[in-house]
């Protein structure tokens, strides 16, 4: 876990909360983030759904002053989705039938489209965020959280797959990886960060990801004045992975006094 305001960008995935009063689930989410040169990521999500009322869906999108969101295409099964780029979130079912657009709000922006269809349906969600990597003085990284909390429904399971659009093959000689805010793992795949849940996010339930890429693997647009590992100093202070190296340090200290009073014996009986 880590406060959330040390998060550097913040998703949620949510139902708009006037149109969707009854049953609905996301049995499958995959994500799917490739990093660009310029620290710039186009992301695509991947949902299976089931919806039987409402009349839109939507990805809230933090931009906290620097995150910009453009290029949105979303499609289904059977059609891509026309962009009327301003979104209304009044219009009818029919009228945001098969279109996706965007709705501005005090902090961010709402990616919405259309729920189209109500029963099984599969999405395609397309969109460049901007800045989602930045350069720091001693790496290149972000904090961000892909997945927030969600009010009306809970994905059952969530697989989110980080690669460069490089080619760079990711792994722990020139990146580090953290995640927060789930149960589950993170780890290098063939060059690339998986990160996936165990079980169903529910309650206060995230996927927050902080990533450091050593310098020269890309050339982020944006600067910070400020060291990453500040950053790593300020999200992992109260989380897990300070409590498991406590417990690492513990077990050193007691293998190093078992080993000193080993030492004391020989040298006794020597």
């Amino acid at each position: 876990t880590t406060r959330p305001e040390t998060l550097l960008g913040d998703t949620a995935v949510a139902v708009n909360p006037n149109a969707v009063k009854a049953e609905t689930a996301v049995p499958q989410m995959d994500i799917y983030v490739t990093i660009n040169d310029d620290g710039s990521a186009t992301i695509t999500q991947v949902w299976d759904t089931y919806m039987d009322e409402g009349t839109e869906m939507y990805l809230y999108q933090k931009d906290s002053g620097y995150l910009g969101f453009s290029d949105l295409m979303v499609r289904d099964d059977k059609k891509e989705y026309t962009n009327i780029g301003q979104w209304d979130i009044d219009a009818d079912f029919d009228q945001k039938a098969y279109k996706c657009g965007i709705n501005e709000v005090d902090d961010g922006v709402e990616l919405c489209w259309g729920i189209s269809e109500y029963g099984e349906n599969h999405y395609e969600i397309t969109y460049t965020l901007d800045n989602l990597i930045r350069a720091y003085d001693d790496a290149d990284g972000c904090l961000y959280r892909f997945v927030n909390p969600i009010e009306d429904f809970f994905p059952t399971d969530v697989c989110l797959t980080i690669s460069m659009a490089n080619e760079t093959f990711l792994d722990e000689n020139n990146s580090r990886i953290w995640g927060f805010g789930y149960d589950g793992e993170v780890y290098f795949e063939d060059g690339s960060v998986v990160a996936y849940t165990n079980q169903a996010l529910s309650g206060d339930a995230n996927i927050t990801l902080m990533i450091g890429l050593d310098q020269g693997i890309i050339e982020p647009d944006m600067q910070m004045d400020e060291a990453f590992e500040d950053v790593i100093d300020y999200a992992l202070e109260d989380s897990d992975y300070i409590d498991e190296q406590f417990e690492e340090d513990d077990d050193l200290w007691i293998l190093g006094v078992f080993a000193a009073f080993i030492a004391l014996i020989a040298g006794v009986f020597g």
